[in-house]
């Protein structure tokens, strides 16, 4: 992206470069489940995903789209440290590839929708992420924050989503009318 300028809002809209954004792309969801963010090397280098990825952006670029939707922790386990079931940081590749990520799109002037978590893995999975405070605030502490500060400078990023159907982590006894 040649500006310097970042995706913000302006009430109900997406502004970028002074004009409204409209962001029309792909959900690219993963290339290798759970081991995207894995480049170390134990792991490997993760060229896979970076060729998915530039695959992708590169057929989106090329097809009048502007952005591409990513899950960036498709399995936390993969891409959070855990020390005795207490969430640590991240673990090593995750920041580098979100990077490459970033960098890749900028090349393509496509913009990054990243999703942190799939809700729809989240109890199947067992990983209680979102099941009592003090976890809740080791995950911010120790991985969004850092995360959101390496990040910080990309303006290929336009917006960072929470959780891909968060229906599977709530409650719905706890909402009125539900049975």
């Amino acid at each position: 992206m040649a500006c310097v300028e970042f995706v913000r809002t302006a009430g109900a809209n997406l502004i970028f470069d002074g004009r409204r954004l409209f962001l029309n792309g792909v959900n690219l969801a993963w290339v290798s489940y759970g081991d995207d963010t894995n480049s170390s090397a134990a792991r490997g280098s993760g060229l896979a995903t970076y060729c998915g990825w530039e695959e992708a952006i590169r057929f989106v670029a090329m097809n009048g789209g502007n952005s591409v939707r990513v899950w960036l922790f498709e399995d936390p386990h993969n891409a959070i440290a855990f020390d005795g079931g207490r969430i640590v940081g991240l673990r090593d590749g995750v920041v580098e590839m979100a990077r490459t990520l970033l960098e890749v799109a900028a090349s393509y002037d496509v913009f990054v929708v990243l999703t942190l978590f799939n809700g729809a893995d989240a109890k199947s999975r067992d990983c209680r992420l979102f099941g009592d405070q003090q976890t809740l605030e080791a995950l911010t502490r120790a991985v969004i924050r850092p995360l959101a500060a390496a990040l910080s400078k990309y303006n290929s990023l336009a917006m960072w989503e929470v959780i891909n159907e968060p229906e599977a982590v709530l409650d719905m006894s706890l909402i009125e009318g539900t049975p």
